[in-house]
Parts: structure tokens; C-alpha cells; sequence
């Protein structure tokens, strides 16, 4: 018999042993490359959310910003302006509170929201040189 022959029917068991094992690292493989892609996507998603914040942020800032100069327009019609002013076209729940600091100095302090812990835009202005 030739020698080639007789491994093969005596060692079949080591055939299906080296079948049982590439099974066995494709599997791993698979798996490995499965998790890498939830670990990107999730990256993904992080990212995601950390650009719609950044771009929130700015959103508010410029919406706070503009209610501030709404105020510093009529303050230069009332210079004594003080107490809290709305603007419900610029924004719904936004709040400007006008405290006259000294007879030069007027803080507005811009609130967006009615629960909010921080204003979202400080700014002192003097009404006599508006």
C-alpha cells in the first residue's frame, strides 16, 4: 500500500481534528471582527453626540447673545430700564434680567431656560455711552 494512502485512512481523525480547528479560528476571527465594528460604530455614535452638543452649545450661545443685544437696544431708548425683560419671537422661555449696578454700569444677565442653574450670557454695559 502506499504510504500516502494508509495516513489517510488512519489518520482521518487527524483530518477532522484540522478541520475542527480552522472551524474553530474562523469562529475567533469572526468574532473578533464583529466586536471591532461595534467598538467603531459606538466610537461613531460618541462622536455623534459630541458634535450635536458642540453645535447646541453655539446654537444657545448665539440665541443668548442676540436677546443681550435686544436688551442693549432698549436701554438705549430707557437708559433707566431695569427688571426682567422677554423676547418670546428670539426664544420661548429666554429672560434678560437688567440690574443696574451704579449710575454707570448696567448688568444684563441672559437666562434661557426658567430652571436653568447658570445664565447663559453675562454682559455690563453703560447706558450713558450707548
Amino acid at each position: 500500500m502506499n504510504r500516502f494512502h494508509q495516513k489517510t485512512i488512519v489518520g482521518c481523525s487527524v483530518i477532522r481534528r484540522r478541520r475542527g480547528a480552522a472551524l474553530l479560528i474562523c469562529m475567533l476571527a469572526a468574532a473578533a471582527v464583529s466586536l471591532s465594528a461595534m467598538a467603531i460604530l459606538r466610537s461613531l455614535h460618541r462622536s455623534s453626540l459630541r458634535t450635536q452638543s458642540i453645535e447646541s452649545i453655539a446654537a444657545d450661545r448665539q440665541v443668548a447673545m442676540g436677546i443681550a443685544n435686544a436688551a442693549v437696544s432698549q436701554l438705549k431708548a430707557n437708559p433707566t430700564l431695569s427688571g426682567d425683560l422677554y423676547y418670546p419671537s428670539l426664544s420661548e422661555d429666554a429672560r434678560v434680567a437688567v440690574t443696574r449696578v451704579s449710575s454707570k454700569e448696567t448688568l444684563l444677565t441672559v437666562w434661557l431656560f426658567p430652571a436653568a442653574t447658570q445664565p447663559a450670557y453675562i454682559r455690563t454695559v453703560d447706558p450713558s455711552k450707548l
